[in-house]
């Protein structure tokens, strides 16, 4: 009871409390409870003054950075709603031959573009256009690749060669073309299609591969292809792109709201791409290629002091203009699958067993290691045997040639002494020797395109095949067969070599570039061939040694080369080649029961006068047999031709209209005709007095760059 009744007290006495509390507060006097209200709404007050002042201070920072800071980025995309730049592409540089005759060109046409717009826009545009002039989905789909790969907001391209018709009907709608333009452009072509597209090249549609090699460019070359819808794919159109590529020009213009141009604010003309003079002399290129017609396999002609392409030659050929617009699918299926590979650069890619032609070479290897001298002698039964092993490898002539010198071996081109020579030389040796000549590595030729061919040694096959070198490998190698191969450029290279008593120079196609400033004054630079020196102690003697023995080849009873160098009338020095094509495994070689594509490689290095060689030539035949048979009357033409006709009309003692007249009447008499605007003043392509001297003020023919 006593402890209920305490509960009971305890609760009523919070009761109490509380309405004493109450009570109190009920209890304050009202001055109090209003100065409570008036802190309350100060604190209040204070704070949402805080908050909307944090605001417009952000706000205010922003406009600040907007009209500050990021104006001139703003600025310029306002710009562009009613400013607009249009890109006016270069004209690629033209190439022309030594004589200043048009190899590569620029015809200027128009073309029908569209602004940077969106895909759904610029189909609405094609629309517009096609109800005015004829045009295909292709066209369409083709512009939208274009787009597509363009790197720059740029107009495209939607149709080229618009005739005098199209354009004045587009030009008449053009108010309601609010994303239309018609603007000239240069369209490559190539007056001799079909003569040196291998090493010229040709231009083609940008695509994903070429945009990365654009976008891999510095900012101001990368500039110049705002507009450009071609690109150089191979030859010296890609290897000296960017030169012939020139600088872009721009107009800056004010729109108005459909898109038309109301004036015109800033311009700037764009630079032509510089000019490059080759070295081809074009009447012997397409003489050469008037040989070798018909024929599978490439012909290399140069002048050894220099190395300076005069012609080069790869058989089959194609028309490079076919490429120039797009080639078609089917055309370009038969190319590419085309048995006798049209397409292939044989000169600089074609890979050969080079046969007997590399044992001057080689001849010249066992004198330097000292394993041989002039009057070293071997007895040659019509085969050699392997020591230690009844392995034989036979000579091409079964009955022997009896006692030989060095001399005897390069005339009568003894297999025998050169597999007694690989033997004692061995493999690695031998790779020293002869890499030195250029076997093995590639040449530097500028293009590209160029194969280093195989010259062998122990690592090569241990990487290549994973089994180790034998000495059963050494001998083939030492006569151009078993695993060593060669380009026919890489031949003519060492050939030169030989010549020139071992300064070795990269041979070279582009003898002079001429660019261009703002103002188009012209800046000629002439190519300086970068030289060096191998074996620079050996004695003269030895390469002397080696250099009669190929004078005797054409010149002496028993050399593969006499009956082709017959009655010449001039001295020369040469060598002769056959390269198997698939080995024998010791049968007898009849040409009769084989395929023609089994038959024997024909190959023929020469060059004349013998005294002061003025020419060095390389001949392969694919499938043609006996070097000596066939490749060597075919050297023979192609020395008489430039000899005896184009050299005397080279002289840099004549004017440079005689020279260019020459070399346009030679072209007549092949049966090619040159029109005025293909031809070019070879005093403008050169530097003074280097070539030729002044033209005469008297001489008719049209320049087409005067």
């Amino acid at each position: 009871m006593k402890k209920r009744k305490a509960s009971y007290l305890k609760s009523n006495n919070k009761k109490i409390s509380f309405q004493k509390k109450e009570n109190k507060k009920k209890s304050l006097p009202p001055s109090h409870l209003i100065k409570l209200s008036q802190k309350s709404f100060l604190i209040r007050s204070w704070l949402i003054f805080a908050v909307i002042t944090l605001l417009l201070s952000l706000v205010y920072l922003h406009i600040f950075r907007l009209q500050v800071f990021d104006n001139q980025k703003y600025e310029l995309s306002s710009n562009r709603n009613y400013i607009k730049i249009i890109p006016k592409t270069p004209a690629r540089g033209i190439i022309t031959d030594r004589n200043g005759i048009g190899l590569a060109l620029n015809k200027e046409e128009y073309g029908v573009y569209i602004l940077p717009v969106s895909n759904r826009k610029a189909r609405a545009d094609f629309e517009k256009v096609k109800e005015i002039i004829n045009l295909s989905e292709d066209d369409y789909r083709t512009f939208l690749i274009n787009k597509r790969n363009s790197i720059f907001r740029a107009p495209t391209l939607l149709k080229g060669n618009l005739s005098q018709e199209e354009i004045a009907k587009i030009m008449v709608n053009k108010y309601r073309l609010d994303d239309i333009s018609v603007e000239p452009i240069y369209t490559r072509y190539y007056p001799f299609g079909t003569a040196l597209p291998h090493i010229l090249g040709y231009v083609g549609s940008i695509n994903d591969r070429d945009n990365k090699f654009i976008q891999s460019l510095d900012e101001a070359n990368r500039s110049n292809y705002a507009g450009a819808t071609r690109i150089g794919k191979i030859g010296l159109e890609k290897s000296y792109e960017l030169s012939l590529l020139g600088t872009v020009g721009y107009d800056t213009v004010e729109v108005n709201s459909t898109g038309n141009i109301i004036k015109t604010i800033e311009s700037q003309d764009a630079i032509p791409g510089n000019n490059l003079r080759l070295s081809i002399d074009l009447p012997l290129q397409l003489y050469a290629e008037s040989v070798l017609k018909g024929q599978k396999g490439s012909i290399i002609v140069t002048d050894p002091e220099t190395s300076e392409l005069l012609a080069i030659v790869s058989m089959p050929t194609y028309d490079a203009n076919l490429f120039v617009n797009g080639i078609s699918a089917n055309d370009y299926r038969e190319l590419l699958y085309d048995e006798d590979k049209p397409l292939y650069n044989r000169a600089t890619m074609g890979v050969y067993p080079p046969g007997s032609t590399i044992k001057p070479m080689f001849a010249f290897a066992g004198l330097e290691s000292g394993l041989v001298n002039a009057n070293t002698t071997i007895w040659d039964p019509g085969y050699w045997i392997l020591p230690k092993t009844n392995q034989r490898y036979r000579d091409w002539l079964k009955s022997g040639h009896g006692y030989v010198n060095l001399h005897k071996s390069i005339v009568e081109s003894v297999d025998t002494y050169y597999y007694d020579l690989a033997y004692r030389m061995g493999i690695n040796n031998m790779y020293n020797y002869m890499s030195q000549f250029g076997f093995g590595n590639k040449t530097g030729i500028d293009i590209g395109e160029e194969s280093s061919a195989v010259y062998p040694n122990e690592e090569w096959k241990l990487k290549r095949f994973k089994r180790p070198w034998v000495l059963g490998d050494t001998p083939p190698v030492g006569i151009g067969q078993g695993y060593f191969t060669a380009t026919p450029i890489q031949l003519n290279k060492a050939l030169n070599t030989l010549i020139n008593h071992g300064k070795s120079t990269a041979p070279y196609l582009v003898l002079n570039q001429v660019s261009f400033d703002k103002n188009l004054n012209s800046d000629i630079k002439t190519t300086v061939a970068k030289s060096e020196y191998v074996f620079p102690n050996a004695p003269k003697k030895n390469w002397n040694d080696v250099l009669k023995g190929m004078y005797g080849v054409n010149h002496e009873a028993g050399g593969s080369g006499l009956r082709a160098f017959k009655g010449a009338k001039y001295t020369s020095g040469g060598k002769s080649g056959t390269a198997q094509v698939f080995s024998l495994n010791g049968g007898n070689y009849n040409s009769k029961d084989l395929k023609k594509d089994l038959h024997d490689h024909a190959l023929y290095i020469a060059f004349a006068p013998f005294d002061k060689p003025k020419v060095s030539v390389t001949v392969v035949v694919e499938n043609g047999g006996g070097g000596g048979r066939v490749a060597g009357p075919i050297a023979r033409q192609i020395i008489d031709y430039f000899l005896l006709t184009r050299l005397p009309h080279l002289d840099k003692n004549l004017t440079c209209q005689a020279i260019r007249d020459y070399a346009v009447a030679d072209l007549q008499d092949l049966g090619y005709q040159v029109e005025s605007n293909e031809l070019f003043d070879l005093g403008q392509l050169s530097e003074a007095n280097q070539t030729c001297v002044a033209s005469s003020p008297t001489s008719g023919v049209t320049n087409a760059m005067d």
